[in-house]
């Protein structure tokens, strides 16, 4: 859930007609004109509900998205889901919720409403637990929808003027007032400004951004001179063009009078970044907004004058600062470029910079900003799909854009396969001209069908690279393509031609010395050969080498993948101590990509190597968990490795033994539902670096629990969630959270997962008495 930056004014009744409308139905559609504050109660209903889900709540932003056949995707990246499937995303999702208790938010649907009604109704008819929250400007259209309209905030009847005192009682005067203290600390509604204040907000109608708005403007205006300026700028119907809706032309009059009080550089810089898809950061702005008068100390300056006029909000992610616009801001801003020309120049120079933004990451990947480059391109992906859209559909630029979209990284490591294969497979039909990018181009998407199991894709487009390194007379490319090629034999089974393509390759590689990422990435895939034809010992040289070059350059993506393997070889030689150790110091690593298939990867080894050391009921979650992310992107679990099928029914077995078949199901399904950071959690146990330092924990400090909080902690031992403690114990949730918390606190501990070891000690202790008691 986003954070709340402001405070959240009235809307008690509306607030409480949503929650028994979603009580009774299952999916509700707020409407409203734009501006009216859909999102805003959207946001402030599903926080409301959050305990009321067992499987959370979840929003999807979707007024970024300006291409329907990624709505899906964007659903899939909202949820956390960290692949879908090769056949249809819209298959992953319905696969996700079909067993979940869920509030899905859908903000902003009415710019995709048919694909959005298309998606929401498919998904409501096979999940019987999930429930979803629209807000569109217009209704869905989907059987069983529920509508709810939402009004302007309540203000006094136009032309009535309120008995002094009383105004505030009005939730627009509130909103005013509220937003105007934010700009000046010490405003206050006086006797003497009361009025002026009611008009204003008569004037704007209760709309609720055009009150912020018009609040802001206090900072440089009293509201007298805010009154008369207003006066002959929001007359309804005379404020906009008379051509649009007419719901539009009390805000567009609203968004026109700020546009008036800008600057003139202000008014330049709001209308061309407009050409940005969701938030966008200084570099940008710079790269994007500016031209050959500006300087960065000029935009900076600019952008602190639209920050203060509320143009533009200020986020913080990550340690960077972003600027994010309203929708209908944005959509204002656009209005007011040239179709003709400005707007082109600016959409190309947004495109430019896109470009060069993930050629920079290209150039820096393998290195110490890996994971930097790896948080800053996934919060670029609003931005970069827009860019590829204007490139591939208006300017037909398939070059430019498989330089845009070649980049194996960006979607291996950072982002989802399927929409890589998706942009890649647009570009590459574009043209067929042979060219060094198209090369490339041919053997990232050649890589993601191999990972999906889309052999026969991968083959042919493996065989196009190297007829085009051929025509080129280029080697690298060729190399490149029999690498690829080597994988797809791999992926065949064809372990020992594998093994011949991939030597060919890594020898042409060093020759040209091509090294680091290709070289790595290449001798990963060749130890798992050499280990398919029974040479472990190749195998671990591979990787170890791999390790060494990783290490060097603090590349922590590949070197997880090094250490995945170690880790193997290590389980093949029942070294299961060492083996664990180093999957796990593997999967650390992984924690800031978004990569499935090295997830998937590791939790299965983890599982074999758990159920080889006797814990079968570890074993069977993580079981759970891998095959649920395999079914995520590939067409085959393991991606049809038989060694490894083999290695997986063997752990299955042991944990069928161990657990009973129903037991073993009921780990197993645990693990499939469980939510990405907290299966990282559990598989990485203790070795979770702590938000916090942990004090050690002393007798006292149990001897401190109550007998209540002692219960639950027997209960968080079991594996019981907080709504089955309560359940258990006959409290309410909100009771079995508090004393979760206090009993968290008391130990310094920052998860349930420690205060699980701390039990099983003691549990342990009284077993073994220790001699003489």
């Amino acid at each position: 859930m986003p954070a709340d930056l402001t405070t959240f004014v009235g809307r008690r009744h509306e607030l409480t007609q949503a929650r028994k409308l979603l009580s009774d139905a299952r999916l509700v559609t707020l409407t409203g004109v734009g501006g009216v504050g859909k999102t805003r109660l959207a946001t402030q209903l599903a926080r409301s509900l959050r305990r009321a889900f067992a499987d959370g709540v979840w929003i999807v932003e979707l007024a970024p998205l300006r291409d329907e056949t990624v709505l899906a995707q964007t659903v899939i990246d909202a949820l956390d889901i960290t692949e879908g499937s090769t056949g249809s995303r819209l298959e992953v999702l319905r696969a996700f919720v079909r067993h979940r208790e869920m509030l899905l938010v859908m903000d902003n649907c009415e710019h995709l409403l048919t694909a959005a009604a298309t998606l929401i109704d498919s998904l409501l008819r096979r999940a019987p637990g999930l429930r979803v929250l629209a807000t569109s400007r217009q209704a869905l259209g989907v059987p069983g929808e529920h509508l709810m309209p939402i009004r302007p905030l309540p203000i006094p009847i136009p032309g009535t003027i309120p008995e002094s005192g009383m105004s505030s009682e009005f939730a627009a005067v509130t909103l005013f007032v509220e937003r105007a203290t934010a700009v000046v600390p010490d405003f206050l509604i006086t006797p003497e400004n009361e009025l002026q204040i009611v008009r204003i907000c008569q004037q704007l109608e209760g709309l609720p951004l055009a009150i912020e708005l018009a609040a802001a403007r206090l900072r440089v205006l009293a509201v007298d001179e805010l009154y008369t300026s207003l006066s002959h700028r929001f007359t309804l119907l005379t404020g906009g063009s008379r051509t649009v809706a007419e719901r539009h032309q009390t805000l567009r009059a609203t968004v026109d009078w700020s546009f008036d009080l800008c600057t003139s550089d202000e008014q330049t810089l709001w209308s061309r970044a407009s050409a940005f898809a969701g938030t966008f950061d200084l570099e940008g702005a710079e790269a994007v907004c500016g031209d050959d008068t500006s300087s960065p100390e000029s935009i900076l300056e600019t952008i602190t004058g639209l920050v203060d006029k509320s143009i533009l909000a200020r986020e913080e992610d990550t340690g960077r600062v972003r600027f994010r616009m309203l929708e209908t801001i944005r959509e204002y801003g656009e209005t007011k470029l040239d179709p003709d020309s400005s707007c082109a120049e600016v959409r190309q120079r947004h495109l430019a910079w896109c470009v060069g933004l993930v050629e920079r990451a290209a150039q820096e990947w393998f290195g110490p900003a890996q994971e930097t480059w790896c948080v800053r391109l996934r919060t670029e992906y609003p931005n970069l799909r827009v860019a590829l859209e204007y490139c591939l559909s208006e300017l037909r630029d398939h070059q430019t854009g498989l330089r845009l979209a070649s980049p194996y990284f960006l979607w291996m490591a950072c982002g989802s396969l399927a929409e890589g294969r998706y942009w890649l497979d647009r570009a590459l039909a574009l043209s067929s001209t042979p060219s060094i990018v198209r090369g490339q181009a041919l053997w990232t998407n050649a890589f993601i069908a191999n990972t999906q199991g889309d052999l026969d894709a991968a083959e042919a487009m493996g065989q196009e690279c190297r007829a085009v390194g051929t025509e080129l007379n280029d080697r690298a490319i060729v190399a490149a393509a029999n690498h690829m090629l080597g994988c797809t034999r791999l992926f065949r089974g064809e372990a020992v031609a594998a093994c011949e393509l991939m030597e060919r390759a890594l020898e042409d590689y060093l020759a040209l010395g091509i090294r680091t990422d290709p070289e790595v990435n290449l001798r990963f895939e060749l130890g798992l050969a050499y280990l398919f034809t029974g040479r472990p010992d190749l195998a671990f040289e591979q990787y170890d080498t791999c390790r060494m070059v990783c290490d060097q350059h603090q590349a922590q993506w590949l070197l997880s993948y090094a250490l995945w393997g170690i880790g193997l070889i290590e389980l093949t030689r029942g070294e299961l101590d060492s083996a664990a150790t180093h999957v796990r110091d593997g999967l650390l690593l992984k924690r800031v990509f978004r990569d499935t298939l090295g997830l998937a990867l590791v939790l299965d080894t983890l599982a074999w190597i758990t159920a080889a050391s006797g814990d079968a009921v570890r074993a069977a979650t993580l079981l759970g968990a891998a095959a649920q992310l395999w079914n995520t992107f590939s067409r085959q679990q393991l991606l049809g490795y038989k060694d490894f099928v083999a290695l997986r029914e063997r752990c299955e077995a042991q944990a069928r033994r161990q657990m009973g078949d129903q037991g073993f199901i009921e780990g197993y399904s645990r693990g499939a539902k469980m939510p990405i950071d907290d299966l990282l959690a559990y598989a990485l146990g203790d070795r979770v670096v702590p938000t916090r330092p942990q004090p050690p924990v002393q007798d006292g400090a149990s001897a401190s629990l109550t007998r209540r909080q002692r219960e639950i902690c027997q209960l968080i031992a079991d594996g019981l969630t907080n709504k089955e403690i309560a359940a258990e114990l006959v409290i309410s949730l909100r009771t079995a959270e508090s004393h979760v918390q206090n009993i968290l606190t008391k130990f310094g501990f920052t998860s349930r997962t420690q205060v699980a070891a701390l039990v099983a000690q003691h549990r342990t202790a009284s077993s073994n008495p220790p001699d003489g008691r």
